[in-house]
């Protein structure tokens, strides 16, 4: 019997198709987004700037495989993440 659950979950796990890297990409840039709309109202110190450059460069490293890849595809694989 447990043969028969370890083939089903590599089954399904074979089966998805979420692109981790890409969901891990989509809530760096969320991460960010939200980090830095609280300084539209006021000027980060250089402890929230460095915060800031930190969470720039991980979603720069994390989503360097996308920079290129079209809309179509990108919405497509956003809404994988949402599932």
């Amino acid at each position: 019997m447990k043969s028969i659950s370890l083939v089903a979950l590599f089954f399904f796990a074979a089966c998805s198709n979420k692109d981790e890297q890409f969901c891990q990409c989509l809530k760096a840039g969320e991460e960010l987004n939200e980090y830095t709309q609280q300084f539209f109202e006021k000027t980060p110190s250089a402890e929230e700037q460095n915060k800031g450059k930190e969470l720039k460069e991980y979603k720069a490293k994390v989503c360097k495989e996308y920079q290129m890849m079209s809309g179509k595809i990108m919405r497509q694989k956003k809404v994988e993440c949402e599932n």
